[in-house]
């Protein structure tokens, strides 16, 4: 099973989403969910994680404790955002990273970040994939093997730059 997770926010209000499909062709949720935090942490470029982090934790320890279940089966995450960053030369830990660190420390789910805009050099640290007819990189990173990330993105279900699940998780964040 696959989760897939995204944050919007405004002001000072973040609407985290979880999205949960059982394979990469899948263009059908099982489940989904929204769940809204205050944002504690001001607009800082590089350092998301400080905003999306905390309602990321939150929607996940939700969906453990009603979904222990599926918790289990869960093999792969996928966040959009990056997994780490490069700037003028350094190399520092994003959302993916963090996540791995602060809340999946001993479970060996897959991290997969899929950003839709490049930071700073991260396009020097990811795999660069184009889907359908769109001449707009997504930029794929995961701790473990970017190629074997980039590689999956590009089999999810869509014929559009943005996969499906993907795109239906980005959706479900920016209700409010």
């Amino acid at each position: 099973m696959i989760i897939a997770l995204d944050s919007y926010y405004k002001y000072d209000i973040c609407n985290t989403s979880l999205v949960l499909f059982n394979s990469v062709e899948d263009d059908t949720p099982i489940y989904t969910d929204t769940i809204f935090t205050n944002v504690t942490s001001e607009y800082i470029p590089g350092q998301f994680y400080k905003r999306e982090l905390p309602g990321i934790i939150q929607i996940l320890n939700k969906f453990k404790n009603e979904h222990n279940d599926w918790w289990n089966d869960v093999a792969l995450i996928i966040l959009d955002s990056f997994i780490m960053l490069k700037a003028e030369g350094k190399i520092w830990e994003g959302l993916g990273q963090h996540l791995k660190n602060d809340y999946l420390k001993d479970d060996n789910k897959l991290i997969i970040g899929v950003a839709k805009t490049n930071f700073g050099e991260c396009n020097e640290i990811s795999e660069i994939v184009y889907r359908g007819e769109s001449k707009t990189p997504l930029y794929v990173q995961s701790i473990n093997s970017n190629y074997v990330a980039a590689l999956i993105i590009k089999q999810m279900h869509g014929k559009y730059r943005i996969p499906t699940m993907l795109k239906l998780v980005d959706q479900l964040s920016r209700k409010f």
